[in-house]
């Protein structure tokens, strides 16, 4: 594992993204549309875990230099069950330790941060997941809080474009938490590893 800071993260996170930022943009477009729409009939949490799935798929070829289209924005919807099966679960859990304190619901939705990652290269149940997620995630979960809140000045001025400029930052943030997920199982040189879907 290498020493890096979040704004190493998401200095590689642009540079991956260079020639994969407008049609990436595009994709979180047409998932807030779909995914709005969904919600709007009280489904919208079907699709949040296979749709997890895909943007993990998505930066997978981007680190590999492979251009994405729409259709990749679908691509985990191969894993539907699993996808539904692990955001249930981890909404549930970290539902219950909310009931503790918000603090310990924060804690713990970090500990499980990296469950799809794991589903998405393993063949593992979802609690299998779920726990490898904690364990490799204890000693790092301040690591990825400090890069998610790096990224929350662009959020902040995304409100003063009227959202367009999420469409944008989103996968920047998404490709980061993927780098950040190769660094800490050791993977950050690999470029060459299987596409999931």
């Amino acid at each position: 594992m290498k020493e890096l800071c979040a704004k190493d993260y998401r200095r590689i996170a642009s540079d991956k993204l260079r020639n994969s930022s407008n049609a990436m943009a595009l994709n979180v477009l047409l998932y807030s549309l779909i995914s709005s729409f969904a919600s709007g009939f009280g489904l919208g949490f079907v699709l949040e875990g296979p749709f997890a799935f895909s943007f993990i798929n998505m930066s997978k070829k981007i680190d590999k230099g492979q251009n994405v289209d729409a259709n990749d924005l679908f691509s985990g919807f191969n894993k539907f069950g699993d996808g539904l099966l692990a955001y249930l679960l981890v909404s549930i859990f970290e539902f219950l330790w909310s009931l503790l304190f918000i603090i310990p619901g924060i804690i713990k939705s970090f500990s499980y941060a990296m469950t799809f990652y794991i589903l998405s290269e393993k063949d593992l149940t979802t609690t299998e997941a779920i726990t490898e997620s904690r364990k490799i995630m204890d000693g790092h979960k301040w690591e990825l809080f400090c890069l998610l809140l790096s990224y929350l000045g662009w959020h902040i001025l995304a409100i003063f474009t009227f959202g367009i400029l999420e469409f944008w930052i989103v996968p920047k943030q998404n490709m980061a938490v993927y780098t950040f997920y190769k660094n800490i199982t050791g993977r950050l040189d690999e470029t060459n590893e299987d596409i999931a879907f």
